[in-house]
């Protein structure tokens, strides 16, 4: 999750979390928000997501993993189901592979999402789908991204951003490092022992 305010330049805020799953990336207790920070929350109608699903599932070796059924449902529905029922969102614009583009169609319209306005193909890199999803969006003032094979996403995180991100323009969601980190050469010689204290790791959309 990487939320934006484009009209204001800024560093990116990194929210730690406790934990998360590292597979799915999207499971982990956040703070309650305070009163306060509930009535700071933009408009929802200035709020646009984009939910980018354009991979080549190399990884996969081939298997779309946004169309694997996760108990019972596909886990671009599970993505998109968190989107649609948060009040902090106004719009969705979903972006993904061509060879999925019917599938994902047919979803969209079986599920009748309201909030979802597009469904298009993406680029060939990450930032070009991006891109085309962001012309899909109405003017707004506000962006989130997220990546659609990740569908834990909660409605917390996305409020929890929107927050984090009035302070400086951007923030994304991350977790610390709990691994041992080594810096290596070109060669595989290690060369550093990093310190983990000040990785974080950010499953960026």
């Amino acid at each position: 999750l990487v939320v934006m305010i484009p009209s204001i330049p800024g560093p990116m805020i990194i929210r730690l979390p406790d934990g998360c799953h590292p597979m799915l990336g999207a499971w982990y207790p956040l703070p309650e928000l305070t009163t306060e920070e509930q009535k700071g929350l933009p408009d929802a109608d200035r709020v646009g997501a984009l939910v980018v699903a354009a991979g080549a599932s190399t990884r996969m070796e081939g298997v779309d993993k946004t169309l694997v059924e996760l108990a019972g449902m596909s886990v671009i529905s599970r993505t998109i189901d968190v989107f649609e029922r948060c009040d902090a969102v106004g719009a969705i614009v979903l972006v993904v592979a061509e060879a999925i583009l019917n599938d994902v169609t047919g979803i969209a319209r079986d599920r009748q999402w309201k909030k979802v306005l597009h469904v298009r193909t993406g680029g060939s890199r990450r930032q070009d789908s991006v891109r085309i999803g962001l012309r899909g969006l109405p003017e707004g003032d506000w962006v989130v991204v997220h990546d659609g094979a990740r569908p834990l996403i909660t409605d917390k995180m996305i409020r929890a951003g929107l927050i984090a991100a009035q302070a400086t323009g951007a923030a994304t969601a991350a977790i610390l490092s709990t691994d041992t980190v080594k810096k290596i050469s070109d060669e595989g010689i290690v060369t550093e022992t990093l310190n983990r204290g000040s990785i974080a790791l950010v499953q960026t959309p």
